[in-house]
C-alpha cells in the first residue's frame, strides 16, 4: 500500500514493493518465541518472502513470476482462496480491501502480522473490527517506508499489527522500529 502517489496515478494492482527493512524491524521486535512465518497470501515480488522465509501467494502472474526469479517460493492464486488454518501470515495487504484480509487473517490464522497505515485504527468503519480484535502488539513504523522504486518516502505512517491466537483478552503492547534498528 502507498499514500505517496495522492495526485498520481496509483498502481491499479494496488501492489506496492515492502522495504526489507520493515519486515526485518518486524521480526527484530517480536518475542524470540514467536513462531516463523509460514505464508504471505499477498505476496506481490515475494519482498516480504525473501526476508521472512517463508512461502507466498500472489494472484498477479507477473508479480509472482518476478518474485520465482528473485528466489522466492510463489504460487499464481488468490491468496484469499485458500483457508488459512494452522498458518502464520505476515502480509503487506492491498489497501483497498485490507479490513477482508486482516479479518480472515485474524479468524483464521494462527498468528496475523499485516502491515497497515497508522490511519487504519482511526475509522468509523473499522471501530467494530478493532473492538473485537485488539491485536496483541503493534509496532510503529517510525520511519517512512519507500514503497516505490523511487526512493522517496510514502505520505502516510505505518504499523505493523499483529493478532496471536489463544492470546486474545491481553493488553496490545506498543513499540517503534526504526529503519536503522531493524538490521537482524
Amino acid at each position: 500500500m502507498s499514500s505517496h502517489n495522492k495526485r498520481g496515478t496509483r498502481d491499479p494492482r494496488d501492489f506496492y514493493h515492502t522495504p526489507a527493512w520493515c519486515t526485518e524491524g518486524l521480526y527484530k521486535a517480536l518475542p524470540d518465541s514467536f513462531p516463523k512465518p509460514t505464508l504471505d497470501p499477498c505476496a506481490g515480488t515475494g519482498a516480504i518472502c525473501l526476508v521472512a522465509g517463508c512461502r507466498g501467494i500472489e494472484i498477479d502472474g507477473v508479480l509472482a513470476g518476478v518474485a520465482r526469479d528473485r528466489g522466492a517460493k510463489v504460487l499464481t492464486g488468490d491468496g484469499l482462496h485458500p483457508r488459512w488454518n494452522n498458518q502464520h501470515i505476515v502480509m503487506n495487504p492491498p489497501y483497498k480491501e485490507a479490513l477482508r484480509w486482516v479479518t480472515q487473517g485474524v479468524q483464521e490464522a494462527e498468528t496475523c502480522c499485516a502491515l497497515l497505515r497508522l490511519g487504519f485504527l482511526a475509522s468509523a468503519k473499522r471501530q467494530e473490527f478493532w473492538t473485537k480484535h485488539p491485536p496483541q502488539h503493534l509496532f510503529v513504523l517510525s520511519s517512512r517506508p519507500s514503497f516505490t522504486q523511487d526512493g522517496k518516502t510514502d505520505s502516510a505512517d505505518y504499523m505493523w499489527a499483529v493478532w496471536i491466537k489463544g492470546q486474545e483478552g491481553h493488553q496490545t503492547q506498543m513499540k517503534w522500529i526504526g529503519k536503522n534498528d531493524a538490521t537482524i
